[in-house]
Formats: C-alpha cells, sequence, structure tokens
C-alpha cells in the first residue's frame, strides 16, 4: 500500500510547510442549465497536501462543480485555475498532474486490461509502472482478464490505481466509493491519506459520509448550488456542541430553531446539535450535555435541514 515515503515520516511541521502552496482555487463560479441555477457563486481555494470532501445531496451541484475541475464542463461565470492553468484555458497542459477519477468512466474496451494500460501508460509522462503493479497485485485485479470480466467495483479500483499511477499533483475523485466494497473503501482511504501527507491534493465527493470524516482535513458542504459550510475537521469541535434532552427538564435552548434534533439515543433520549455561539446564549446545565463528537452525518443533515449558513 506503499505510494512514496512512509506517512510516519512526514511530520506535522512538514505538512504544514506543504500546504502553503494553492493548487486549485475558484473565484465566483456559477453554472445554469435551461435556466436553472445549479451552481451560484462557488468560491474556495485548496492548497497543496490536503483532502477535502466535497459534501451535498443529489442535485446540489457537486458532480457539475467537479465537471467543470476536470474540463468536461465550461462556467457560465466566474474565474479558477488548477496550478496556475485558467479554467477557461485547455487543461491539457496540466494533465499530467491531474488525477481523474468518475463513476461515468467505463473502460468499455475489450482488450485485456495489462495490454490497454501498457499503451495508456504512454499518455503520462511520470507513469509508475512499479506502483501501478504493486496496488493491482495487491487488490488481486488479475491483469490477464478483459475489463468485461471485471465487476464495477473492480473497474473503480483499476481507474483510481491508474489515476495515483501518474503521479499526479491532484486527484479530483467523483462519487466512486459507493460501488466499492468495505474493505476496498478503507484500502484506498488510506493511500489517499498517504498521498496528501506527501504533498498530493484531493477532491472528492462522496455519500459515504461516516467512513471519510477521520481521514480528511476540510470539508466543503454544497446545497442548492450553494456552500453552506467551508471548515477544517479540526476547527469542528470549537463550533459546535451536544446536547440531550432529559425527562423532567425543559430548557428554552431545545426551542431555538438552531438547535436540531440529531437522533435518540439508547436510553431513551434525544441527541441534538447547537452551534456554541448559540448555546452561550443560555445556560445550559452539565447533566444535559452529551460528551460525543458532532459526526460530519449530523452536521450534514444540519446545514441541509436547517439552512444555515456557515457558522462563525
Amino acid at each position: 500500500m506503499e505510494i512514496g515515503k512512509d506517512s510516519n515520516e512526514v511530520s506535522k511541521e512538514t505538512h504544514k510547510e506543504i500546504q502553503k502552496e494553492i493548487i486549485l482555487s475558484v473565484k465566483n463560479v456559477s453554472k445554469h442549465y435551461y435556466g436553472s441555477q445549479v451552481l451560484d457563486n462557488i468560491s474556495f481555494d485548496l492548497k497543496k497536501g490536503v483532502f477535502c470532501c466535497l459534501l451535498g445531496e443529489n442535485g446540489a451541484g457537486k458532480s457539475t462543480l467537479l465537471n467543470i475541475l476536470m474540463g468536461q464542463e465550461c462556467l457560465d461565470h466566474g474565474e479558477g485555475e488548477i496550478m496556475g492553468v485558467s479554467l477557461r484555458h485547455d487543461l491539457a497542459m496540466v494533465k499530467n498532474s491531474i488525477g481523474l477519477v468518475s463513476e461515468k468512466i467505463s473502460y468499455d474496451v475489450s482488450v485485456l486490461v495489462g495490454k490497454f494500460f501498457e499503451q495508456y501508460s504512454k499518455l503520462f509522462e511520470c507513469w509508475d509502472q512499479s506502483l501501478f503493479l504493486s496496488l493491482m497485485k495487491e487488490r488481486k485485479l488479475d491483469l490477464t482478464r478483459s475489463f468485461g470480466d471485471y465487476s464495477r467495483g473492480q473497474r473503480m479500483q483499476t481507474a483510481l490505481i491508474a489515476a495515483l499511477a501518474i503521479r499526479p499533483k491532484l486527484l479530483l475523485i467523483d462519487e466512486v466509493t459507493s460501488v466499492l466494497d468495505i474493505w476496498a473503501r478503507k484500502f484506498f482511504i488510506e493511500i489517499m491519506k498517504k498521498f496528501t501527507r506527501e504533498g498530493g491534493t484531493v477532491l472528492i465527493t462522496t455519500n459515504i459520509i461516516s467512513e471519510i470524516q477521520y481521514a480528511v482535513d476540510q470539508i466543503i458542504l454544497i446545497n442548492k448550488g450553494v456552500i453552506q459550510l467551508q471548515e477544517n475537521i479540526s476547527e469542528i469541535p470549537s463550533k459546535f456542541i451536544k446536547i440531550r434532552s432529559v425527562a423532567n427538564i425543559e430548557l428554552p435552548i431545545f426551542k431555538d430553531p438552531s438547535c436540531f434534533w440529531s437522533g435518540e439515543n439508547s436510553d431513551g433520549s434525544h441527541s441534538y446539535i447547537v452551534p456554541i455561539s448559540v448555546a452561550q446564549q443560555y445556560s445550559i446545565p452539565d447533566k444535559i450535555r452529551d460528551r460525543r463528537a458532532v459526526t460530519l452525518d449530523e452536521l450534514f443533515i444540519y446545514f441541509i435541514k436547517t439552512g444555515e449558513k456557515n457558522i462563525a
């Protein structure tokens, strides 16, 4: 599962130094389809060495944004750059530095997998055949079979491995984890963590939120074409708390519109998440504090259902 250096060799200080360079930048990007606004003034930067997850409901605009970044669609308004190249220009000059993986990828060819990649590898200047072969072997993907013999999950694994083998600076991954089995998801999440620790950058969309939570550095949540939350994972505990309802205790905070139900507990109590900026306006007894951390699943539901903007 090795990509380059062991992840332990990259110190936190070195990783912070890596993260000074901006790899991807979008400013006020908008996109319309037949009069319907899919993306509305989207702006964010991604720095070198960052693992970022793009979240949103189906139809929120995630794939449209990835397609724009992949050069497969044009933006209507705004500007953007990948490694200094404008999104309005031909990204072919940086193709050797971008790994693209999408659920739409279809290797609809009859040739053997090994033979296909003998030719495919010639398109990329820094193709790492040793890495490609070692990862294919570790995932038990047979190069002597044709793509028609592969399952959908095996094809996606092959696409991920091929994207890594070009030795990119940026990986753009759109909704592929849902077709992978549990072990394959964990395997590739670990690979991507190592990739970013060594200086690579990842932007991934996924609906498997719980499995990505402890791997990513940053989340961007899109709802109805706008960014509702853009936050470093490390900052989330300082922005939200959890509280529990307790029998015979009625408090004004539970009626606050920013206090959002997040589930029933095994003891019959109910948990709620609240922005700390809101919680500070109330007196909260210690007995109703829930010591568990707020999860990305809960944040996702909170922002989608409440319509809140980013919490300062």
